[in-house]
């Protein structure tokens, strides 16, 4: 049993809590036992229980430690624990854990394009800064891995980078047969009948779903029948809720812990994100055997190329382009075959095999 900490900031949404999840789920109890340090204080969530539920346990930090008090909590609880190695993910959990490892292998995962994520998130000076920071922090790692190849040419990153590709819960995102699939619209109140499309996901500027949503109203008078349900919250929530407030075929979801039965609900996913890791929400939908419109950026074309998944791609921002696409879907017979997609299950075998080598297991 090799003992991990994972430094984390917050149990709250997102594909890279998902992530995490699913390698621990893999591999938590009969392989690993994982500690998930968090920084960030927070409510329960569901989230929470389902980590305690896959064996995980959870070490919460306290209210306003600031940045040195965190250290002081990161290396108290190292010392408590003894962990044989530290893995982390994201910003924080990449910066604290190079400053508290020490002696101990430090793993550390990169999972997106920096410079695009930070500069569009935090404007470009900030951005520019936490990227930097991040780049460092990552380069002070033992252990480097990546989850897309397009990520191995990220400045700061080693020759000797490992590439594991996201994978997803195939037991949860899995197709349904059609009458299953009638009956879980049925459920969910979408009409029998209808051509359902879907995104999930932050709403964003860096996920651009304004591009989404423009195409998308120029085909709905054409078939009253396609409609479009909108999953995730984020900054552009208000202005795209604005933008698609006239069209009666768009229909915002919230967040939802559910995003599996909305997939097998659905016919086609679309993202027409501008900048991706290794994009877990299309895994899941191809899981769940739905068609894909991606736009065409390197992450999503690795979709295609690791998955052998038939994609209609088109170019980021290009609004014409995915209204055509969309158009052609409305007068299409036959949907694409359904393709079997990356299980967590190789994602968790490949870190399992990091962690043994790190700890001299092998």
């Amino acid at each position: 049993m090799i003992k991990v900490l994972i430094i984390h900031s917050t149990t709250h949404g997102g594909g890279l809590t998902r992530i995490i999840y699913n390698i621990c789920k893999a591999l938590a109890i009969s392989e690993v036992e994982y500690h998930l340090l968090l920084l960030s204080p927070q409510l329960p969530t569901h989230t929470d229980d389902l980590f305690k539920e896959a064996g995980v346990n959870i070490i919460q930090a306290r209210n306003g430690l600031g940045f040195f008090g965190s250290i002081k909590f990161i290396e108290d609880t190292i010392h408590k624990l003894s962990p044989q190695l530290i893995h982390t993910h994201g910003l924080r959990g990449n910066v604290f854990g190079s400053l508290c490892a020490g002696v101990i292998p430090h793993v550390s995962t990169l999972h997106g394009n920096m410079w695009n994520n930070y500069t569009t998130e935090f404007g470009y000076t900030k951005g520019i800064f936490a990227c930097l920071i991040h780049m460092i922090a990552f380069a002070g790692a033992s252990v480097q891995t990546v989850v897309s190849p397009t990520l191995k040419l990220t400045p700061f990153v080693a020759s000797e980078v490992i590439v594991i590709p996201n994978g997803i819960d195939t037991h949860l995102f899995h197709p349904l047969s059609q009458a299953q699939k009638m009956e879980r619209r049925k459920t969910l109140s979408i009409p029998q009948d209808a051509l359902v499309f879907i995104y999930a996901g932050r709403l964003s500027e860096l996920k651009s779903v304004q591009t989404l949503l423009k195409a998308f109203q120029t085909i709905t008078p054409l078939n009253k029948k396609a409609q479009l349900y909108v999953l995730g919250t984020g900054d552009s929530e208000d202005k795209l809720k604005y933008i698609a407030a006239k069209h009666p075929q768009i229909f915002f979801m919230g967040q939802t812990s559910n995003v599996n039965t909305w997939y097998q609900a659905a016919d086609v996913f679309i993202s027409p994100s501008l900048s991706e890791g290794m994009p877990n929400a299309p895994l899941e939908a191809l899981g769940c055997g739905l068609e894909l419109m991606l736009s065409n950026i390197a992450p999503h074309r690795e979709v295609a190329k690791l998955t052998g998944a038939p994609v209609d791609f088109f170019e980021p921002k290009n609004i014409a382009q995915l209204s055509s696409l969309l158009a052609n879907r409305l007068k299409a017979n036959t949907a694409k075959p359904f393709v079997e997609t990356l299980s967590m299950q190789q994602m968790a075998a490949q870190y399992l095999q990091v962690y043994k080598e790190v700890c001299n297991l092998t």
